[in-house]
């Protein structure tokens, strides 16, 4: 069936509203679970050219336990295995080529609030306050040559011992 937007829907039925299918449209594929106003809810697999996610969804956001993967233009992999409300994530363990990183993200899938990052190749480990993506406020900076706690800004130590 081909809705009146060009998007393209092959699946079950049920009282004359989608249950479950495959949905194509210009940006996406999903494939899963629907409810009676066309959007993603229950469990599925959403899929666009740079990145997939495979969870719950609720009346057609990612809400409930999901797995985000991306590639990178090098074809590097992010994965983050997460808790969403509302499209954003809560909590989260994301690995990705820096190491593995466990806490919140902000809006652009960014360490964002209170989180743990452990890089990889290093005992090297960055523990408390991001802030898109980069280590600000209050954190402790641990690696085998040193022990750093204080006040980073925009990634950088600005002040502690």
């Amino acid at each position: 069936m081909q809705k009146a937007d060009g998007t393209l829907f092959k699946g079950q039925f049920k009282d004359g509203n989608p249950v479950q299918g495959i949905l194509l449209s210009h940006q996406e594929e999903y494939t899963g679970d629907f409810n009676s106003d066309w959007q993603k809810h229950g469990y599925g697999l959403c899929k666009d050219p740079k990145a997939q996610y495979r969870g719950d969804f609720v009346k057609g956001q990612r809400s409930g336990r999901g797995i985000y993967t991306k590639k990178d233009g090098y074809g590097e992999e992010t994965v983050i295995q997460a808790l969403w409300e509302n499209d954003l994530v809560t909590m989260c363990k994301m690995t990705c080529n820096l190491g593995s990183y466990k806490g919140q993200l902000n809006s652009e899938l960014e360490p964002h609030g209170q989180g743990k990052m452990e890089y990889a190749g290093s005992e090297d480990v960055y523990d408390r306050s991001w802030v898109d993506g980069k280590s600000d406020g209050q954190g402790i900076y641990k690696s085998d040559a040193f022990l750093f706690d204080g006040t980073f800004k925009g990634g950088f130590r600005t002040e502690g011992s």
